[in-house]
């Protein structure tokens, strides 16, 4: 994470220490889903928080993100 800000990057998500596989999928799977969806980052963030609750007792407290709260991927669909 150190070297991705360091180098400029205005988005980061990531985890403070590894998680488990079944908590990484169903993060992913929530996380990605939304931002393509079109809500904003922070949205998108709590919700995959949420469903990785349902699999693991505290793997949602891992994942982090540095960033704008409200930025949302425009994502083109042609």
């Amino acid at each position: 994470a150190e070297a991705f800000l360091r180098g400029g990057v205005a988005q980061y998500v990531g985890t403070y220490w590894p998680v488990g596989d079944a908590a990484a999928k169903k993060f992913a799977e929530s996380f990605y889903s939304g931002i393509v969806g079109g809500v904003s980052v922070a949205d998108a963030l709590c919700a995959a928080r949420i469903k990785v609750q349902e699999v693991s007792g505290t793997d949602w407290a891992d994942y982090i993100h540095y960033g704008s709260e409200t930025f949302r991927l425009k994502v083109r669909t042609t």
